[in-house]
């Protein structure tokens, strides 16, 4: 095994205490000095390192990467999907996680349908003023029943039902299929930050700083602002 920090060592006990529960064996190992004096040194050892900055994609920033000069270069069928995941992340306060996937989950389809957005999961509203979204798991929805998210329409480019329109109409799919996708393959994170970073740069600014928490960060201050 290889370095391991104090926390994630932590973590990994913490694992282990709760298959202990489980099993009905004894849990006081866990708490002798012995183990807390090893979490201890590690911690003391391998310090927990400062986060990288992660800035908010406000809605100026969103605005520009929507432009037309920020999506030049791209696939349209890019350029489509980019366009509704970003303008849905910020108005539905998503976490990247919420709504890429990693293209190992495309060969379980049951189990991609279960967790994960597909067409099935959008619906618009007839008046054209919000649509509802069905996240089936998140973090915070310890139950796994789901959580539906409202997205309410906006009076600019980054309207998020104006480009799931366009998503929609241009690229019909079956319901069990995944929301989003992208000419070269999965909707992964790493791609869809990517793509983000060519965006960002092609409309002079810089992309450092932006991560997966961008959106709903952005669109946090936003709504407090």
């Amino acid at each position: 095994m290889g370095q391991v920090r104090g926390t994630t060592l932590q973590s990994y006990l913490s694992a282990l205490r709760s298959v202990h529960v489980d099993l009905g064996f004894p849990t006081s190992v866990f708490e002798e000095d012995h183990i807390q004096r090893l979490i201890q040194g590690a911690k003391n050892l391998f310090p927990t390192k400062s986060k990288s900055k992660r800035l908010p994609i406000i809605r100026d920033i969103l605005l520009d990467v929507l432009l037309e000069r920020a999506t030049r270069e791209e696939d349209p069928i890019d350029t489509r999907n980019l366009n509704a995941a970003f303008t849905v992340a910020f108005s539905g306060f998503l976490q990247m996680g919420e709504f890429t996937h990693k293209t190992s989950d495309l060969k379980d389809v049951r189990r991609f349908a279960a967790e994960r957005l597909t067409r099935r999961y959008v619906t618009l509203s007839t008046t054209g003023d919000h649509m509802i979204l069905h996240l089936p798991r998140s973090k915070t929805d310890h139950d796994n029943t789901g959580v539906d998210v409202v997205v309410a329409t906006a009076a600019d480019d980054a309207c998020p039902i104006h480009h799931m329109d366009i998503l929609l109409q241009q690229e019909p799919k079956e319901d069990g299929q995944p929301l989003f996708r992208l000419s070269n393959g999965a909707f992964t994170r790493d791609r869809v930050l990517k793509l983000l970073t060519d965006r960002l740069h092609r409309c002079g600014r810089s992309s450092e700083g932006f991560r997966g928490h961008s959106f709903r960060k952005g669109a946090a201050q936003h709504a407090y602002n």
